[in-house]
């Protein structure tokens, strides 16, 4: 059986920290000091002798609710959106949305939306995704439609440049 790989945070387990983690989550440090419990006992997360939290990245998508995946997702550095199962990793695809706990961009799904592919599709292709987090990130579409748009707008225009071998500015001179 694989061992599970923690990812040791700047974070400790004491007071002052708790009413950070909270106020950035949401949620009051008593809320927070109650949750790590039960993400210990799910393996979420732990804590060692020095009081340093290590959180496993690869249990962010078993977390048992919004509330966890925001509170372990925030531990891990990543930065939250408005939706619970969306981030934003510093460092991956330049920061755009993806969904917490995988490398799948928020701009994959919304292309998949907008040709016309409804969530059991988008499913079936994405067969690592479940339901919940495929919904998520068509919500997630629908809620910042303008940005995400611009991303594929972009990046759509890069392929076709890089496909057709459209010069450069710099090129045609």
């Amino acid at each position: 059986m694989a061992q599970t790989a923690y990812q040791t945070t700047s974070f400790r387990l004491e007071s002052d920290t708790l009413t950070r983690i909270g106020h950035a989550v949401g949620a009051s440090a008593e809320e927070v000091r109650l949750k790590i419990p039960a993400l210990r006992r799910l393996g979420c997360l732990r804590v060692d002798k020095q009081k340093k939290i290590a959180v496993a990245p690869s249990r962010l998508r078993k977390a048992p609710d919004d509330f966890a995946r925001r509170l372990l997702s925030y531990l891990l550095g990543y930065r939250l959106t408005d939706h619970a199962r969306i981030v934003r990793v510093p460092g991956l695809l330049g920061g755009a949305p993806v969904i917490a706990g995988t490398r799948v961009p928020i701009y994959a799904i919304a292309s998949a939306f907008r040709a016309g592919a409804g969530r059991p599709e988008i499913q079936r292709d994405f067969t690592d995704l479940t339901a919940s987090e495929v919904e998520a990130a068509i919500y997630y579409y629908l809620a910042h439609k303008h940005e995400v748009d611009e991303v594929l707008e972009r990046s759509e225009l890069e392929w076709l440049q890089h496909r057709f071998h459209v010069p450069t500015p710099a090129e045609r001179t």
